[in-house]
């Protein structure tokens, strides 16, 4: 099943976005 592949992928997205979360979030109230 694809379950580890997600899982895997979900983890590194979530660390990214922990790191830019604030620029995230910074960005869409700029939009």
């Amino acid at each position: 099943m694809l379950f580890p592949i997600l899982f895997t992928v979900l983890s590194s997205v979530l660390q990214t976005a922990q790191l830019g979360q604030v620029e995230r979030v910074g960005s869409c109230w700029s939009m």
